[in-house]
């Protein structure tokens, strides 16, 4: 049978993370600006995600991202294009720009055969 603690003292640490705002812009290969590429930023303090769309000059901005290393992945859809950096966000209210390189992603072509194998084993 459990007894309530009774005049135990609790000690508790409430620690409030402060959050800044991840800036960029997004550019193919060649420094082309990339208009309605998805952006999305990852916080690795909490593991959290924030998203936006770049503007017709590839710029995004995301507010409320948490201090610490934080992760951005951008895709363009329409020239099949993908990148990724890593950036750290310092301080409370800090602004943090960081441009991202999309390359174009080269799929190879896939042929399926279909046949019969004869054989021993």
């Amino acid at each position: 049978q459990r007894r309530p603690l009774v005049g135990k003292a609790l000690n508790v640490t409430v620690v409030f993370v402060g959050r800044g705002t991840v800036a960029g812009y997004t550019r193919d290969a060649n420094g082309t600006p990339l208009a309605g590429a998805t952006v999305r930023v990852t916080s690795l303090t909490d593991d959290s995600s924030y998203g936006a769309v770049t503007d017709g000059t590839g710029y995004f901005a995301i507010p409320r991202v948490p201090v610490g290393n934080v992760f951005i992945e951008a895709v363009h859809t329409p020239t099949n294009a993908k990148g990724s950096a890593a950036e750290l966000l310092p301080l409370a209210n800090a602004t943090v720009t960081r441009n991202v390189t999309l390359f174009s992603i080269v799929l190879p072509d896939t042929k399926v055969r279909y046949g019969d194998v004869t054989g021993f084993v």
